[in-house]
Formats: C-alpha cells, sequence, structure tokens
C-alpha cells in the first residue's frame, strides 16, 4: 500500500481545534508503526500539514494531494479524521469520485477504515461535517446579533475603547484622540491634514482611510452594528451626538447623506487640483467647497455656476445650415458608442460577480476566526462602497443601453434651439445639460468658473442624460 498522510487544522488558535497538528502528527506515526508491525506493506509517498479551513474548496495542498491519488503515485490516505478531509460538498465529491474509479483503495482515521464497500458510511460523515459548518456559522451569527440587540458589542472594540469582558469595553488612553479627531472634522479638516495632525501629537493611527472609518463610526455616539442588527449600547460615550453630526457635514443646516449632488466629482478647486465636496444649506440650496486644507477656502452654489454657463451654452447651438451633415455624423458615431456600451456593461457584470464572491469570502474569513473584527469591518466596508459603485454604473449602462427617451433627430433639433430652449429649464435640467457638457469645472477662492468641456457631438449620444428635455 502506498499511502499519503494529510493533516489539517483550520486556524491558528488551538482552542478551536479537534486536535492540533502536533497531536495528529503523534497519532499518525503511532498508526504507521502499527500497520508496519502488523505486517502490513506500507510505503508513505508523503506527508501533507496544511493550515486551511475544509468549509469550502480551493485548498492548494488538498489539491495536490489529489493529483498524486490520480497519477497513480498513491493509492490509499492517512487522515486522523474523515473531516480532516472535506467539510464542503466540492471536495466531498472528489473524494467520492476517486474511491469509485479505485484511485483511493483506502482511507485510514483514527476510528474507521474506509474502502469502496464503506463508501456510504464515510458519505453520511462527511456529508455530516459540512451540514456542521452550515450550522455552526447560523450560531455564531444569531449570537451575535443577539449581543447586538442586547446592547453589548461582539467584536473587538474600536479605536479609543477596549475590551474588558463579553460583550463590554470601556474607553482607552486613545479616547483623546478620537475627540480631536472628530473636533479637526468638524472644522473642514481633510483626512490627510488630520491624520499628520493627530500623529504628531502621538496617535497611531497610520492611514487617513482610517481617520475617515473613525469619523463615520457611530459607535462613538452609542450606536452598535452587526450586519442588518442596529442597536444601542450603553457604554461610555467618547462624543456627543452634535460633534458627531458637525464632523460628518449633517448639522448646522448642512446635510451631505442621502443626497445627490449632481456636480460633486467633476468640479475641483484650480489652486490644489482637489475635489470639492458638496453639503446642503438650510435643506434647498446646494454648494460645493473644500475642506479648508492647506488654507485654502472655497465655496460657490450651484446656482451661481448655472449662472456662469448661462453665456457658454452659446457655444452649443447648431447653425441650420449643418443640421444634416451633425444628423449624419450623430447616426455614424452612436452605432459605434453602443457596441463599446455593451462591452462596458459585460465588464460591470463580471466585477459584481467578483466583488460579492470577496465578500462572502470576508464573512466566511470572519466566522472561521482568520481575520479580526476592525480589519473585517474595514474591508467590508470597502467592499460594500466598491459594490455600490459598481451596482450605479450598472444601472446607468443599462439606462444608456436600453435608452428610447430621445430619437437622433430630436436631438439634433434641440441644438439648433438650444440657447431660447435654455431659458425655459429649471435648475434640474440645467445641471444635467451641464454634466452633458463638462469633463471638469474649477473654481477658485474669487469664483471664477474653468470649464473643460466634452466634445459634445461625441457625447450628445448619451441620450439617457436628456431625459429631462420637454416633449
Amino acid at each position: 500500500m502506498k499511502a499519503l498522510i494529510y493533516l489539517r487544522k483550520s486556524t491558528d488558535d488551538n482552542r478551536h481545534q479537534k486536535a492540533s497538528l502536533d497531536d495528529q502528527r503523534a497519532w499518525a506515526n503511532r498508526y504507521v508503526e502499527e500497520l508496519r508491525g502488523k505486517g502490513e506493506n506500507l510505503e508513505i509517498v508523503k506527508i501533507y500539514e496544511e493550515k486551511c479551513t475544509a468549509k469550502k474548496p480551493g485548498r492548494p495542498l488538498f489539491g495536490e494531494m489529489m493529483g498524486e491519488i490520480y497519477s497513480g503515485r498513491a493509492d490509499a490516505i492517512i487522515t486522523w479524521d474523515i473531516d480532516r478531509l472535506s467539510r464542503n460538498e466540492v471536495d466531498e465529491g472528489t473524494i467520492k469520485w476517486a474511491i469509485r474509479q479505485g484511485g483511493i483503495k483506502q482511507v485510514h482515521t483514527h476510528n474507521s477504515i474506509y474502502t469502496e464497500h464503506e463508501l456510504l458510511t464515510m458519505s453520511i460523515f462527511l456529508s455530516l461535517g459540512a451540514e456542521e459548518i452550515a450550522k455552526m456559522r447560523q450560531r455564531v451569527m444569531r449570537r451575535m446579533r443577539e449581543m447586538v440587540k442586547e446592547g453589548k458589542v461582539p467584536y473587538r472594540a474600536p479605536y479609543g475603547y477596549k475590551n474588558i469582558g463579553e460583550g463590554n469595553v470601556e474607553v482607552s488612553a486613545d479616547s483623546g484622540f478620537v475627540k480631536r479627531i472628530f473636533e479637526l472634522r468638524s472644522e473642514w479638516y481633510g483626512y490627510e491634514e488630520i491624520l499628520k495632525i493627530v500623529r504628531s501629537e502621538g496617535a497611531t493611527i497610520k492611514t487617513s482611510s482610517a481617520v475617515e472609518t473613525i469619523i463615520k463610526n457611530d459607535f462613538y455616539v452609542g450606536i452598535v452594528r452587526f450586519a442588518w442588527e442596529v442597536g444601542a449600547h450603553n457604554l461610555a460615550r467618547i462624543i456627543d451626538s452634535d460633534l458627531f453630526a458637525r464632523a460628518n457635514g449633517t448639522s448646522r443646516g448642512f446635510y451631505t447623506k442621502h443626497r445627490d449632488f449632481p456636480l460633486k466629482g467633476i468640479i475641483f478647486s484650480s489652486e490644489t487640483g482637489r475635489m470639492l465636496t458638496a453639503s446642503l444649506v438650510k435643506g434647498k440650496h446646494i454648494y460645493y467647497h473644500t475642506h479648508g486644507d492647506h488654507g485654502e477656502k472655497i465655496t460657490i452654489s450651484q446656482n451661481e455656476i448655472i449662472e456662469k454657463f448661462d453665456s457658454v451654452v452659446k457655444t452649443y447651438v447648431i447653425p441650420k445650415e449643418l443640421e444634416a451633415e451633425v444628423l449624419a455624423a450623430f447616426k455614424r458615431l452612436n452605432k459605434e458608442k453602443f457596441g463599446d456600451q455593451s462591452q462596458k456593461l459585460k465588464r460591470c457584470d463580471a466585477e459584481l460577480i467578483s466583488i460579492t464572491k470577496k465578500i462572502a469570502n470576508l464573512d466566511d474569513m470572519r466566522i472561521d476566526g482568520e481575520i479580526d473584527s476592525e480589519a473585517y469591518k474595514l474591508k467590508r466596508w470597502k467592499f460594500l462602497t466598491e459594490k455600490e459603485r459598481l451596482l450605479k454604473m450598472q444601472k446607468e449602462d443599462l439606462a444608456m443601453e436600453h435608452m428610447d427617451t430621445l430619437t437622433i433627430d430630436e436631438t439634433v433639433k434641440l441644438l439648433i434651439n438650444l440657447y431660447s430652449t435654455w431659458k425655459t429649464w429649471d435648475i434640474e435640467r440645467k445641471v444635467s445639460f451641464i454634466k452633458m457638457a463638462a469633463v471638469k469645472l474649477e473654481v477658485n477662492k474669487e469664483k471664477a468658473l474653468q470649464i473643460q468641456q466634452k466634445e459634445v457631438f461625441e457625447h450628445l449620444f448619451w441620450l439617457w442624460n436628456l431625459k429631462w428635455l420637454p416633449e
């Protein structure tokens, strides 16, 4: 018999192991000696020691071991328990198939020997392993959600706190830096600038993204979250709700959440090149402004931008005598654009599938204890942000692909009469046209506006942007 020895553990925490690698190795050595002592002609081809969960397929050493089986260099496996080989349906099928085909003649464990005749029994035990993983995941998730409902903390405390027992935390020595971060942000300091200041004062925070995570974390004002559960904890609060609101731009008349700021992303400071953020003042006036970094203070309202475009739209009017030529050019380019759009939509769909798998894998890693809660939360937030961006892109791409609100002929007619039509439009229609016509807007302290224009005749095919046109 030519055998492979397979030893596996799923985490580095021995407290959560059925048997450590040392224990499995000791058992395997004793078992091999016992077989040889009974006269078994046993050759150990190779020993595998893998530190990897078996609840999902893709273990590299397991795959290498099965390659040895398929090549005929070995025909038996020695492993401490059958669940060391598989705890998922894919690997379970791989083992069973190899036994049926005669590649694996025997599987030896500490309590049984499985051959083709014991395949049914082995299948039951393998299936129980996969089921146990699923149930364990449900139990862990359920308990963590229950803790949130009870106002307890089911994960590692965020920066500024420390864990003192199951579900409880207390304020740590770093809490002063947390409050300082919120105070600086409430004064419109940027993340990088805040990082430099607090690090110079002794904080151990390393990245601007960590600063951003702190500012957006409402745990500091008494909210505890896990998955989709939200609860209120009664633990010490580092800041009050007013400071949290000011730091996140949702106080004193400024609102940034759950609001569409149509020009955000294309408007920048002409002095530093940094993108301007946006706020809603008194519930109705949109302003684009800096955070005050490096001493610059730039603020311009959306209405002021529209006023500056009043004279610009004159340059977009198509003379009546060029109508036929422009119409023909539009039709040629339209065919090309729709082809490009279809490819873009396919790429977007593939990226969505990939990011969804990453989120699922990250959740699995957290349940297995392979990643701590702070790193899990940060990565999951990044993945969800990326997924939200892709979903928005997909929605826009689908809208472009199925656009039917305007014909090309109507578009050309619009441009012929654009200036007179512009005067009749409301703010929403004018802003939509600005987004269509401009690649980038730059503004300085004196509110002088520079416009980097798109090649209008090439981009007017995105007819979904023109859904606001008068009928």
